[in-house]
């Protein structure tokens, strides 16, 4: 009884044995496949570089095509209060087929020059609408101005006054902001009463979220279609993505 116990461990042992040298073996077989898939790809690579700039570059594709996908998302989702934001300024034809949004801060010199594109756009463009969304990031005085040019929307001036304030040249202060509204014929008592109201300053709160909500990092900042375009980037650029927009849609 004892001998056959023992033979039967042994021939245990001995299956055990024969099972992980085969194992051992197969991990061996398969970790020098490897290696030599491995220096085959790496031999290729090097006499083919292209091939990894062609990766790189698909790759680079498919993220753009995704951080596209997911900018028109969030415009979507926003469409309302960036098109049809009654609180925000705009010019040129209120039924027209396109709507670009521009989101401005008054101490912004890009936004200084980039005012000059946006009014040559509305003037040259019968069928442009341009909505202007407040976005004072750029300290107390850029929300004090913010204020003063919604205030001087009420007054139906909206315009004049945000061209007089992006126009002005040097630091902004509540002396500035009135005398500017002096100069076009604005009721400046009126005027620094309704900037200082609490309805305006909700206005502003909103703004920001809906730049935040956006995708909108910094100014000036244009909406147009499904795209965002940071930056001032100049007439022409803008009107070709205008005109994509009337072609293509988006």
């Amino acid at each position: 009884m004892r001998s056959g116990f023992l033979l039967s461990c042994a021939a245990l042992v001995l299956v055990s044995g024969v099972a992980n040298a085969d194992e051992t073996a197969a991990k061996a077989e398969a970790y020098l496949k490897k290696a030599e898939i491995e220096k085959i790809v790496h031999d290729y690579l090097l006499e083919n570089p292209e091939v990894i700039i062609e990766a790189i570059n698909i790759a680079a594709d498919r993220e753009r095509a995704a951080e596209a996908g997911r900018v028109a998302e969030k415009i979507a989702e926003n469409s309302d209060e960036l098109f049809s934001n009654e609180n925000a300024g705009e010019i040129g034809n209120a039924k027209g087929d396109v709507t670009m949004v521009e989101f401005f801060d008054y101490n912004c010199g890009y936004c200084k020059r980039a005012m000059n594109d946006v009014t040559a756009l509305v003037e040259g463009d019968k069928n442009l609408r341009v909505v202007f969304i407040d976005m004072p990031v750029l300290g107390p005085s850029s929300e004090l101005a913010a204020k003063y040019s919604l205030a001087a929307k009420r007054q139906g001036r909206y315009f004049d006054y945000h061209q007089a304030l992006l126009s002005h040249k040097g630091g902004i202060d509540e002396a500035l902001l009135q005398a500017k509204a002096k100069e076009i014929g604005l009721d400046v008592e009126r005027l620094k009463k309704d900037a200082s109201s609490s309805e305006i300053a909700q206005i502003l709160r909103a703004n920001l979220n809906l730049a935040g909500t956006s995708g909108i990092t910094g100014t000036p900042g244009f909406v147009i279609g499904d795209k965002i375009i940071p930056g001032a980037v100049g007439k022409d650029v803008l009107g070709a993505l205008i005109e994509d927009v009337r072609k293509n849609g988006g």
